[in-house]
């Protein structure tokens, strides 16, 4: 700076310029530290390659519940036939019998091992498979899963419309058994609303051919005939009890490897080491500030007359 810019701008000099020899010897006084608290890190994130992501991978596999990676999705919805005839049931119950998923099994994987079909069998019960109630969504969800796989039924009490999913089978396995479970379960509930349609039916039908019904009778007659319909459709099978919205289908699920886990590590673990590494230089340069204020006594005598004119003060 020369001596007109110093009249110009008295509050700068030459004192106020940051030397970058300076800062240097600031980081060569406490390299120590700045090497040490690198080097330790580098050899934390060193351990820790060779166990943290083999521990991430593992829990990854067992969360998969030896997935072989491909789910099946399905989406099905009762027939006006079938909401008429149970208002009130679950149709979700009729799919979480055991015969029909065994049967189901056995359809879809034709030849099915012993061991596969006797690991479903003990979470096929009443008390193996999980039920959670969903108010916020009024949603009923029936949970099982066994060595081989997870198959989720959840049932909307509102909309009526029911949603699947599997997990555990290998290439269209998946697929192939939703499309057992449909036909199943919708044998087994045509089956039950058969027997009410016949019963419906003749009662209608008698009720029709009385002589003696009144207006009001008739009236209500009339209105049952809707539903009259529905259960002749049912039981001639020009009807079915439920509607499939969504197809299956298979959707392969992408597997993580161990690699992969290792070099999400391998990231997370260099942006650590960089983050301790301004932070060892930053506080070395607050330890040389704070030596460099200790060793200068007008500094020191200006911290010690200002902490007693506080002291004072509270006083």
């Amino acid at each position: 700076m020369n001596k007109n810019e110093q009249e110009l701008r008295p509050g700068i000099t030459d004192d106020n310029k940051i030397s970058i020899i300076d800062l240097f010897v600031v980081l060569l006084k406490y390299r120590k530290l700045i090497i040490g608290t690198v080097l330790a890190a580098l050899i934390a994130a060193g351990i820790g390659f060779f166990v943290y992501p083999s521990w991430r991978y593992n829990a990854y596999i067992g969360d998969r519940s030896q997935s072989a990676g491909h789910d099946a999705k399905m989406v099905i919805n009762p027939s006006p036939a079938s909401i008429y005839f149970l208002p009130n049931q679950q149709i979700a119950l009729y799919f979480s019998r055991p015969d029909v998923i065994l049967g189901a099994l056995g359809s879809a994987e034709k030849d099915v091992s012993p061991e596969t079909l006797s690991s479903w069998i003990p979470v096929l019960s009443s008390k193996e498979g999980t039920e959670k109630r969903t108010m916020e969504s009024d949603s009923i969800e029936k949970v099982f899963v066994s060595q081989n796989g997870r198959l989720t039924i959840k049932e909307d009490t509102k909309t009526r419309i029911i949603e699947f999913s599997c997990t555990g089978f290998e290439g269209e396995q998946a697929r192939l058994f939703l499309e057992e479970l449909f036909v199943q379960g919708n044998a087994a509930v045509e089956t039950y609303i058969k027997s009410l349609g016949e019963a419906y039916i003749a009662s209608f039908e008698k009720t029709l051919q009385n002589p003696n019904l009144s207006e009001f009778e008739k009236s209500l007659a009339g209105n049952g005939r809707e539903y009259y319909f529905l259960a002749r459709g049912l039981l001639a099978g020009d009807l079915r009890a439920l509607v499939m919205l969504i197809e299956p289908y298979t959707a392969r699920v992408p597997v993580k490897s161990l690699g992969d886990f290792r070099n999400d590590y391998t990231k997370m673990a260099l942006v650590g080491v960089f983050i301790l590494l301004f932070l060892s230089v930053f506080i070395a340069f607050v330890l040389d500030a704070i030596h460099s204020i200790k060793n200068d006594e007008e500094a020191m005598k200006k911290i010690h007359d200002a902490l007693e004119k506080t002291g004072g003060n509270q006083s």
